[in-house]
């Protein structure tokens, strides 16, 4: 046993971070929690943050997911250790899931709203592995009428044609490719 690992949870925080010092071993948190409180009821949100300062400050390490998280650990919690940020490709400065502006954005047209969808939207080249995810999503039991939409900049035509036939039958119908850029407000 190396280190001791855990989630923002607040009781998994607290128990790892007496575990390592039971064991002497490096406390190592990810932070997933957000500025924007999530919870109506801001009894529970003073509870849930008050856990975390129990635990939280005392981690000797913090991995957070945008950088912005770094002064909100630093501000709420008062945590004053080490931080790296292990972004998850979202920028959450400008992204926003509770945010709706009413329209489907324009990439999902076509696609019947209740389907479920795997989004893939980046660009569509060989080293993103996107070949990958068809060849999995081919392997499904596709009994919920999932859809793989994969939208992007084509940088290789070839691999793109190799998408397309990798697809089969599927293509069009479950698996569709849109290659096209996308701005990010269209999104």
């Amino acid at each position: 046993l190396q280190i001791i690992h855990s989630l923002d949870y607040p009781f998994s925080s607290l128990s790892a971070s007496i575990l390592s010092r039971l064991l002497n071993k490096p406390h190592i948190s990810s932070f997933r929690g957000t500025i924007e409180n999530k919870y109506n009821n801001k009894f529970a949100s003073a509870i849930l943050i008050n856990l975390g300062k129990l635990s939280l400050p005392h981690s000797d390490w913090i991995i957070v997911k945008a950088q912005y998280q770094t002064d909100y650990l630093y501000y709420t919690y008062g945590y004053q250790g080490p931080v790296t940020v292990i972004p998850t490709g979202v920028d959450y400065n400008m992204f926003n899931p509770n945010k709706v502006d009413g329209d489907e954005p324009p990439i999902l047209e076509d696609i019947p709203s209740k389907d479920p969808i795997l989004l893939y939207l980046g660009k569509i080249s060989p080293d993103k592995g996107i070949h990958h995810l068809i060849h999995l999503f081919s392997e499904l039991d596709n009994t919920h009428n999932s859809k793989l939409l994969v939208v992007g900049d084509v940088i290789s035509p070839n691999y793109l044609d190799e998408l397309k036939s990798l697809s089969g039958e599927r293509l069009d119908k479950d698996i569709i490719i849109k290659p096209e850029a996308v701005e990010f407000n269209k999104v």
